[in-house]
């Protein structure tokens, strides 16, 4: 039996008995998935409440849903984890974005590091940042929210300086980063065996984080870890490390 597919569903289109579906999702189940009167729909409110639904009509330009029962979303881990990413080309920050959605991350901000290729309102040999670009960042961080059947919808926010990343990520209970000068301090050692409900943590560009950076991480008590002996790419490294939080607090 194929999965019940699952849509997010605004706030202002929830009423007791009726779910309003509209835009390029109404498109989406009327269209792609064929869907008719009866076929049943997971809608999730992005607060974590699923709503299992039942399709009431079609109407134009959305869908009808009745609601028949509500829970609260099992997918989520248990530790609401936020990734400072520092800025990179548009296709690794997609790759990025969309996997570490799927394992689990709430929240992403995109970093302006010492060594980042994008700049905001630049183009020639860095990379711009526009508004059209969070749009569609945004989409795909909801579709990789809809695949993997999340009960939230991770928001993606940028371009941040590296000042403003620090200050932002010490609201957390546990703030690290990855970095490949570090020999003591392993992600295991840092992760395991405490208590904490919120982390953070740094991903570095290709080039990696600069000497000042990592001097602010020293002066505000981040913790540097080494993810082993291999070096890993700045679309990997956060991979590896949402895979572990995942594992590690299921």
């Amino acid at each position: 039996m194929l999965p019940v597919p699952k849509f997010f569903a605004d706030g202002k289109n929830i009423s007791a008995g009726r779910i309003v579906i509209d835009g390029d999702d109404a498109l989406h189940i009327k269209n792609s998935l064929r869907l008719g009167v009866g076929d049943g729909i997971t809608v999730c409110d992005g607060n974590r409440v699923d709503y299992e639904c039942r399709v009431a009509s079609m109407e134009k330009g959305s869908v009808v849903l009745t609601p028949v029962g509500s829970r609260v979303s099992e997918t989520e881990i248990p530790v609401a984890t936020t990734l400072y990413q520092a800025a990179v080309r548009g296709e690794k920050l997609e790759l990025i974005i969309q996997k570490c959605v799927e394992l689990g991350v709430c929240e992403i901000n995109v970093v302006l590091t010492d060594n980042s290729v994008m700049r905001p309102g630049k183009s020639g040999q860095g990379l711009q940042w526009d508004e059209k670009k969070a749009i569609r960042y945004n989409k795909i961080s909801e579709a990789a929210a809809k695949q993997s059947m999340r009960g939230v919808v991770p928001r993606v926010n940028g371009l941040i300086t590296f000042e403003e990343a620090v200050a932002r990520s010490l609201k957390s209970d546990l703030v690290f980063a990855p970095w490949e000068k570090e020999r003591e301090t392993g992600l295991r050692d840092l992760i395991t065996g405490r208590s904490y409900k919120t982390a953070g943590f740094f991903i570095g560009p290709e080039g990696g984080f600069s000497e000042r950076e990592t001097g602010l991480f020293r002066e505000n008590g981040i913790r540097t870890v080494t993810l082993g002996n291999r070096v890993l790419r700045t679309e990997t490294a956060g991979l590896y490390v949402m895979a572990a939080m995942a594992y590690e607090n299921s």
